[in-house]
């Protein structure tokens, strides 16, 4: 049982972890980087869907 909790804990933390995340797009010849810090699951897809509705390409930050 304890053991079953200890992996239940360390599944829950990793799932609710937060990523840093970018959007690129371009305007007029111009290309434009934003970047989001921190973003949980939900902000990712509200921000993914902003993105892509303008004609952007979302991607996740990777850290060393």
């Amino acid at each position: 049982m304890r053991k079953l909790l200890i992996v239940g804990l360390a599944v829950f933390t990793l799932a609710s972890c937060k990523k840093n995340y970018t959007c690129e797009y371009t305007l007029v010849d111009t290309t434009y980087k934003s970047e989001y810090k921190e973003l949980d699951k939900n902000q990712a897809k509200a921000a993914k869907s902003s993105c892509e509705e303008a004609g952007g390409t979302f991607s996740v930050v990777k850290t060393k």
